[in-house]
């Protein structure tokens, strides 16, 4: 099964992920009349090495003869083409977390917040560089009290977590009334 992409038509892509260009069509002489034939070309798609997902870059023209070029990443075209989205989610999640292997039973509908969770459960996401241990100090630099994070000293003192977060960069002198800093 096939499925011709509606904004760029001279492309299409079938279920394992191959995505066709047409090429102008040809003539071809069977002992008779001559028969014009479509042809498609398959298109290799480029692993994008900063984020890791396979794409392929598909061109178009507008009503006035621009040109419209267009970076496709292959998941998404097999998740419009070929996976129902009855509650319209707007993410494709790779279940396996294998952000190359695009084969149909891998994908599935998200939104953002279920995928993100799913990157969390999984392990490829974390949120390390928010919990590195921050001291509550007093005016002369005594320490009061070590927290895990920032946010965890927000919980427990109220004090707003941008303020302890300014302080700690140096941004700003003291956050309710303390200085604070990385452990």
């Amino acid at each position: 099964m096939e499925w011709i992409i509606p904004e760029f038509p001279n492309y299409k892509i079938n279920e394992e992920g191959t995505v066709f260009s047409k090429r102008k069509g040809y003539r071809e002489y069977k002992n008779g009349p001559w028969i014009t034939k479509e042809n498609w070309k398959p298109i290799k798609p480029v692993l994008d090495k900063g984020i890791g997902y396979y794409v392929v870059t598909l061109i178009n023209y507008d009503d006035e003869g621009n040109r419209i070029k267009k970076n496709q990443f292959i998941h998404r075209l097999l998740g419009r083409a070929f996976l129902p989205n009855p509650e319209n989610k707007a993410h494709i999640n790779h279940i396996d977390g294998n952000k190359t292997n695009n084969h149909l039973s891998n994908l599935e509908w998200a939104t953002e917040q279920e995928n993100t969770q799913h990157a969390v459960a999984t392990g490829l996401m974390t949120f390390e560089h928010s919990e590195k241990p921050v001291l509550q100090m007093t005016e002369n630099y005594e320490v009061l009290a070590e927290f895990r994070s920032a946010r965890e000293a927000t919980d427990v003192t109220g004090i707003a977590f941008q303020n302890i977060s300014k302080v700690v960069r140096g941004i700003r002198p003291r956050a309710g009334g303390f200085r604070w800093k990385y452990k």
